[in-house]
């Protein structure tokens, strides 16, 4: 700017640079304020000066800012009808209509009604019943944003903001965005990353303290929370169902296929001096079906001819016995008993043979022997993990540029010191070594 066009003096009432004064500020003649539920508005459109809108119309659009018009996108006619028609179906739908109301001076009014707003346009729409001034939580927008990339984000169902507009007192509300859906949204999220955060120890239920000693304390406080009472529930839960797991297939196990329950003397009457053998249904054999009884006899065939092998082996030394000959093959097996819980004494015992060994039984000993876990469904990553994945991405490759800029400014300032030492060791080294 030339200096002709300084002016030569500051205005008397100013005393800031006279340039200033071109920058536009707020105008009340184009300005709408803010009310309890918006923001002031301010656009061109409505500018008194204009001659389009005047101060009465100013005063009937008291309530005209909304997303449409702040969201940074220009609306259009359409949009705006769009806009009027829906707000017209959501009033239809939540207030009360019984009669038609028309548009006009002359026009009957209905008050409470659904459509009472539009009998007179030329004055601000005024209700004071107490269901017109209830606040509407369940209608309030529940997102905060909107990302190609990362899709929806919800507002926290936690954060607090302050009234704003004419209802402003400098006082805190309850959180505005707070209901049992976004409340459950927000909970399961804030799971999600700490299930994320412990994933390689197992996720939450590795959350929990041990029950030793050392962690006696810790477990205490975790039992006074809601998650930790709830996490312990279910670990029980857990264990308390690997052992019912178990038992029932024990109990399976005890009544599947054949038993053998004996007959004689079951309800024999003891007789002193007359007891002529004991009772046959002390005992019980269980699950003997053709796989465990094929089993045993393939162990004593095993047996018998390793007995016979171990014979010849006597015989060509020139020992002989009979015994051998006559006697009878037998291999120790390892039986499970069993018995009716609560009945003491008086329950039968029940007797599954070669326990360890049963072809029947093979998968519940693999499962008593197994190590008790809980195992949870594979889930995706949530929006929260992807977020902050994102977001940790995003630092990771601002660093790795940051990283490389710093290389090639190394590089340059490397590369003039070269320079300069090469100049300097020339200046020395002259045709005359004179600088």
């Amino acid at each position: 700017m030339s200096q002709e066009h300084l002016p030569q003096q500051l205005p008397p009432d100013m005393g800031v640079s006279p340039y200033l004064a071109e920058i536009p500020v707020s105008n009340p003649q184009r300005r709408i304020d803010a009310t309890s539920w918006s923001t002031s508005f301010e656009c061109d459109l409505i500018d008194t000066s204009n001659g389009i809108f005047t101060q009465e119309d100013l005063r009937l659009l008291a309530h005209v800012n909304c997303s449409y018009l702040s969201s940074g996108t220009a609306p259009t006619l359409l949009s705006l009808k769009q806009h009027a028609q829906s707000l017209a179906i959501l009033i239809k739908k939540i207030s009360v209509s019984t009669s038609h109301v028309f548009i006009g001076d002359d026009a009957e009014i209905v008050e409470n009604e659904a459509f009472d707003w539009l009998a007179d346009l030329s004055k601000p729409y005024e209700n004071n019943d107490a269901t017109h001034n209830t606040p509407l939580h369940a209608l309030q927008n529940q997102i905060a944003s909107e990302n190609e990339v990362l899709g929806v984000t919800h507002h926290c169902p936690l954060t607090i903001r302050k009234n704003i507009g004419a209802s402003a007192r400098g006082r805190l509300r309850l959180p505005p965005y707070e209901s049992g859906h976004g409340l459950l949204m927000h909970a399961n999220e804030c799971l999600e990353l700490l299930d994320d955060d412990f994933g390689e120890t197992g996720g939450l239920l590795s959350m929990l303290p041990s029950n030793s000693e050392a962690d006696s304390q810790q477990m205490a406080s975790a039992r006074n929370t809601l998650i930790g009472q709830w996490l312990i529930h279910h670990q029980h839960l857990a264990f308390r169902q690997r052992e019912l797991e178990v038992d029932l297939a024990n109990m399976t196990d005890i009544l599947a296929k054949e038993a053998s329950i004996p007959r004689q003397l079951v309800h024999y009457p003891p007789q002193e001096n007359n007891q002529r053998t004991e009772r046959q249904d002390r005992y019980i054999l269980t699950n003997i079906g053709d796989d465990v009884t094929n089993f045993i006899h393939d162990l004593l065939d095993k047996k018998e001819v390793e007995d016979q092998d171990y014979l010849r082996l006597c015989e060509a030394r020139g020992v002989h016995s009979r015994g051998h000959v006559k006697g009878i093959v037998h291999q120790d097996v390892t039986s499970r008993v069993s018995r009716i819980k609560g009945h003491g004494r008086d329950s039968p015992i029940f007797i599954l043979p070669c326990s360890e060994g049963h072809p029947g039984v093979r998968a519940t000993r693999e499962a008593e022997r197994k190590t008790p876990e809980i195992r949870l469904v594979a889930r995706k990553p949530s929006r929260g993990v992807e977020r902050r994945l994102a977001h940790e991405r995003e630092m990771a490759d601002e660093n790795a540029r940051e990283l490389e800029t710093l290389r090639g400014e190394y590089a340059i300032l490397q590369h003039h010191y070269q320079l300069q030492q090469a100049w300097i060791m020339a200046r020395e080294n002259g045709p005359n070594g004179e600088q």
